[in-house]
Order: structure tokens, then C-alpha cells, then sequence
């Protein structure tokens, strides 16, 4: 009975040791997240979210200057058709053209 006692108690002893343990590691882990992998994502995600601010604010300045430039100039279409150049033969001014 003795022997089936000790037994006993030291296995309590191992699983509160082994409990321990692992909070332990949980703890560790829940550091190293919280201080190193949680910020970078951080960082990251608010790199990403300046960028799009800014690139809504550059087609924002983009579509106000187009819309100003609209405002100022007139389009005019004329009923004319444009003309058309006829090619023209370009001769070589070599003189090949009497030993032929």
C-alpha cells in the first residue's frame, strides 16, 4: 500500500509539474505574439491603409483638376474633313537614273 501511494503522489507531482509547464510555454508564446508579431502586423496593416488614403487623394486631385480643365476649354467639332496628303515618289538625286 505504500508503494501504490508513493506512486500516486508522484504522479500529482508530475501533472502539476506538467501543468505548470505548459502555462508556461502559453505564456511565453502569448509574449513573443504580443510583442513581436503583433506590432509588425500593425505596422503593416496601417502602411496598407495609408497607402489607399493617399491613393484616394491623388485620384481625388486627378479628377478635380480634369474637371476644372473641362470647365475652361470649349470643345468644337467641325464638320470638315481633314485633308489628305498624296504620297509623292521621291527621286534619288544620285543621277543612277541615266546609266539605266
Amino acid at each position: 500500500m505504500k508503494l501504490q501511494a508513493l506512486i500516486d503522489q508522484k504522479r500529482r507531482e508530475l501533472a502539476k509539474k506538467k501543468k505548470r509547464m505548459k502555462r508556461k510555454a502559453f505564456r511565453l508564446k502569448a509574449k513573443f505574439f504580443l510583442t513581436c508579431v503583433l506590432p509588425v502586423v500593425i505596422i503593416l496593416l496601417a502602411v496598407k491603409v495609408i497607402q489607399t488614403l493617399v491613393r484616394i487623394q491623388v485620384r481625388k486631385a486627378a479628377a478635380g483638376a480634369v474637371e476644372k480643365g473641362r470647365g475652361k476649354q470649349e470643345v468644337v467639332q467641325t464638320a470638315e474633313k481633314p485633308e489628305f496628303i498624296t504620297p509623292v515618289l521621291v527621286k534619288d538625286g544620285s543621277g543612277d537614273e541615266e546609266e539605266r
